[in-house]
């Protein structure tokens, strides 16, 4: 019920005719205030959509395969030693 009546006070704000700029901001921000209370006291209604559609089978493949150096250890080098790999 809450929720319906904020969206009724959005509406009467957003089509109120203001007056300079700083009315202009000011309505903007009482509509937003508004639609964000009216999410939080209507979720389903008023809140924002997420969807989540799922076409075809799953792939997790990488799209590009990237082959970091030749596949041989590199030396490591710990506190001014190298170790070699083995």
């Amino acid at each position: 019920m809450w929720a319906r009546l904020i969206a009724l006070l959005v509406t009467r704000v957003a089509g109120a005719r203001p007056q300079g700029p700083e009315n202009i901001n000011r309505s903007r921000l009482r509509v937003d205030a508004r639609k964000w209370a009216a999410s939080k006291l209507a979720p389903r209604k008023y809140g924002d959509r997420v969807e989540h559609d799922h076409k075809g089978a799953l792939n997790f493949q990488p799209a590009v395969l990237i082959q970091v150096g030749d596949g041989a250890p590199e030396p490591l080098e710990v506190s001014g030693k190298v170790i070699e790999a083995e």
